[in-house]
């Protein structure tokens, strides 16, 4: 898998954000199982955590 393969989700759940969609819609719509885990894996990438 490449870097780009791997960031693929993130960059489509900063789509869904940025279209006003809420944190648990842009969670679900790339496929994270919880919207926990996915604020909890979306703030370490961006360095929020």
């Amino acid at each position: 898998m490449t870097w780009g393969d791997a960031l693929a989700p993130e960059i489509s759940a900063v789509r869904h954000l940025s279209e006003e969609k809420t944190a648990s819609s842009a969670a679900f719509a790339v496929g994270y199982e919880s919207v926990s885990q996915f604020t909890r894996e979306h703030g370490r990438l961006f360095g929020l955590a």
